[in-house]
């Protein structure tokens, strides 16, 4: 049981470090899906459109110009919005997160040590994307699950946010 204001500062501390590390696997996870969904759809496209040309038919040719078109949104898509960047991006804060919690885990919980560490995670912070809330409750309860934590005490989240939590901001 946590008692004194220093272990609740560090559990915090560690909860907090955990946290973040997991809301960015989530994040990571979500651009490597979405890259590989828009690679396999440009090259299943794209092959489509290269037996449509191989055809000889008007139509056949409609069908590829179509299925050309639509690869190069697909391709423009993944170009703008940087898919496999966005990846690599959330990959290193989790990597930075872990980096700190391993600090955390190897110190004696001391009050300097714990305004120590968290001075490190707050400049983290700082340089961390705008979070999308409902993916960052999600991920606490994902945790508090994991640490058994009795479900009265994980946060609500509706079931829709909870699926769409990787594509709505906040909305009240």
């Amino acid at each position: 049981m946590v008692t004194s204001d220093l272990d609740r500062r560090w559990h915090k501390l560690g909860f907090g470090l955990r946290l973040s590390c997991h809301y960015h696997q989530e994040r990571r996870r979500f651009f490597v899906r979405w890259d590989n969904m828009t690679m396999l759809a440009s090259l299943l496209l794209s092959s489509g459109a290269a037996v449509a040309l191989n055809m000889d038919a008007c139509a056949k040719n409609r069908v590829a110009l179509w299925l050309t078109f639509i690869v190069a949104a697909l391709q423009g898509l993944s170009l703008v919005i940087g898919f496999g960047r966005k990846a690599a991006t959330h990959a290193d804060y989790c990597r930075r997160f872990v980096d700190i919690e391993k600090k955390w885990r190897a110190t004696h919980p001391t009050f300097d040590h714990c305004v120590a560490l968290e001075n490190e995670q707050r400049e983290l912070e700082k340089e961390e994307p705008i979070p999308m809330p409902y993916l960052t409750t999600r991920t606490q309860i994902d945790l508090m699950r994991r640490d058994g934590y009795p479900k009265a005490e994980w946060p609500k989240l509706h079931w829709a946010k909870r699926l769409l939590a990787q594509y709505l901001p906040e909305m009240g």
